[in-house]
């Protein structure tokens, strides 16, 4: 199969373009995990501090998505550090899928993939794994 790439149209509609080959399937999935998706985080100007959020970040960097009660959205999920710093959510529009997974006990994280300052807020990329 060839590679393909999707891109998000002009005012955006979820979709996240993809950067690397084909993934090619996995005979023996015992201890692996999954790519399911690849995300940005969303509300990086709503948390303490924006300005140095990507200080301590490094590529690769495993993060910690949480389930919480949100009066503005039932399936929120945040994402934060293994010590507990909240970098921000996952997007309203898109973290259903997710969240159900989370809510049913299954072992799903995150790792950076990327981040750069949009202005005076923080624009960060990871992907999302499911662990087997």
């Amino acid at each position: 199969m060839g590679e393909f790439e999707i891109k998000p149209v002009a005012g955006g509609n979820g979709l996240t373009p993809w950067h690397g080959g084909m993934p090619s399937q996995a005979t023996d999935l015992t201890g692996s995990e999954i790519f399911l998706i690849n995300h940005h985080v969303a509300g990086t100007a709503h948390v303490p501090d924006p300005a140095t959020l990507t200080a301590d970040l490094a590529l690769g960097q495993q993060v910690r998505l949480v389930r919480e009660k949100n009066a503005y959205d039932a399936f929120a999920t945040r994402v934060e550090t293994l010590p507990g710093r909240k970098l921000g959510y996952l997007p309203k529009r898109e973290n259903i899928v997710i969240a159900r997974l989370l809510d049913a006990g299954l072992n799903v994280y995150a790792k950076i993939t990327d981040w750069t300052m949009k202005g005076n807020w923080p624009y960060i990329r990871l992907d999302i794994f499911l662990k087997l």
